[in-house]
């Protein structure tokens, strides 16, 4: 029984380690709806996806950690880390099985545009998630959250599906 388990364990952690790590911030109700896309169209399971705040060590760093609080950040299954556009441009890539638009925006200049337009999203993420995401997959109008100002603040516990924020504004 106890060998059955650390075969088990050894086969996840080489799983995972063959796939790309995707890291959002779990306290972003904009950023919980964007995995929740990915989730769905993930169906090859190429992404380990989870909140940096509850991400092991390793992958996580110290360093990564606040990185991650500015940017989605993807650690491919070569190691090599992406963040912000460039994650974002390879996860649409990964998932749009070769689509050539992401390899195409990936470009200078356009890659450049991209990097600007996830800053000034990334920046006021609540002002946008009002308008991207105010209705949730059954056209209920969803209420956001918002982001505590410092990582040293409590985090809010996630929304799960059916829930809303209310007593947290």
């Amino acid at each position: 029984m106890m060998m059955k388990r650390l075969e088990e364990r050894s086969a996840a952690h080489h799983d995972a380690q063959r796939k790309h790590w995707m890291l959002y911030d779990g306290a972003c109700g904009m950023c919980r709806r964007m995995v929740g896309w990915v989730r769905r169209r993930d169906t090859r399971h190429e992404f380990e996806i989870v909140a940096y705040q509850d991400s092991p060590q390793p992958p996580m760093t110290p360093q990564l950690y606040e990185a991650c609080r500015r940017a989605v950040h993807v650690i491919k299954s070569d190691g090599q880390i992406l963040r912000a556009g460039q994650a974002t441009l390879f996860i649409l890539e990964s998932l749009g099985r070769g689509h050539a638009l992401p390899r195409i925006l990936r470009l200078p200049p356009f890659i450049w545009l991209i990097e600007l337009g996830y800053k000034l999203v990334a920046r006021h993420r609540q002002f946008f998630s009002r308008f991207l995401f105010s209705r949730d997959e059954h056209g209920n109008v969803q209420r956001h959250c918002r982001l505590p100002l410092d990582s040293r603040e409590e985090r809010m516990p996630p929304i799960t599906r059916g829930q809303t924020c209310a007593g947290r504004d």
